[in-house]
């Protein structure tokens, strides 16, 4: 039987930062970043797009990645005036790029401005026809269970369909802090190598985060943590 070739799928994958000012918080930037651009096993080529308007070394990582192959400042998608500066060109080439099914990590200081462009160039793609890997099917306080890495070269988070909620997403959108249900152990862990069960079931309402203690709450007339619960009985409590 012939087999049927794989659909290539691009990633982009927003990357954003708060300005550091400890030499330990430059090294966790560089950390959470480092897992953005980690090689896959399949070969993908991964890019790190730089959309500062005027971009400066943040990190370590960052200064020694500006100076190689795998970086490019697009100042095209920097932020001016609340809006992109001229994003066409530049769009021509990240389409190409996710037609390939490569990685592209977008770097910014900004939120809005990174998801920003994240938004457009997932329209741009389904516009298209490009397909990509969509991070956002997954999200705070999912419960799910957890997929040890086959040959991932170091020892698994943890045993192999351990039930873990993911309590926040990271600045890498691809991983998550998520909290062990058991054993209440906290790991940064790829959402590739877990498998929803129950979506939402640890979402609190209020807080957006992933909390064991969510819980319907009747008065508040929304599943909120024991914290939010807490806050919301001050202001509306007898």
């Amino acid at each position: 039987m012939e087999k049927v070739a794989a659909i290539a799928t691009g990633r982009i994958s927003p990357f954003y930062y708060r300005p550091v000012k400890y030499v330990e918080e430059a090294e966790g930037l560089d950390e959470s970043l480092s897992d953005a651009l980690i090689g896959d096993s399949d070969g993908r080529k991964h890019w790190l797009l730089d959309i500062r308007y005027e971009p400066l070394p943040l990190s370590s990582l960052v200064s020694s990645l500006m100076h190689s192959k795998q970086y490019k400042h697009t100042k095209d998608l920097g932020m001016t005036n609340g809006q992109l500066s001229n994003p066409e060109p530049a769009l021509i080439k990240i389409l190409q790029i996710m037609r390939d099914g490569h990685i592209l990590v977008l770097l910014s200081d900004n939120r809005e401005h990174v998801m920003m462009v994240d938004d457009l160039v997932r329209r741009r793609c389904t516009e298209a026809g490009i397909v990509l890997e969509d991070p956002y099917q997954t999200n705070a306080g999912d419960l799910c269970r957890y997929n040890a890495p086959a040959n991932s070269g170091s020892a698994p988070l943890w045993a192999d369909g351990t039930q873990v909620y993911l309590h926040h997403r990271t600045s890498y959108v691809y991983r998550f802090l998520a909290d062990d249900l058991a054993e209440e152990r906290s790991h940064s862990v790829d959402i590739r190598d877990l498998t929803v069960v129950e979506a939402g079931k640890y979402r609190c309402d209020q807080c957006e985060k992933g909390e064991k203690t969510v819980v319907w709450r009747e008065r508040a007339g929304k599943k909120l943590c024991k914290h939010c619960f807490w806050l919301w009985d001050l202001d509306n409590g007898e």
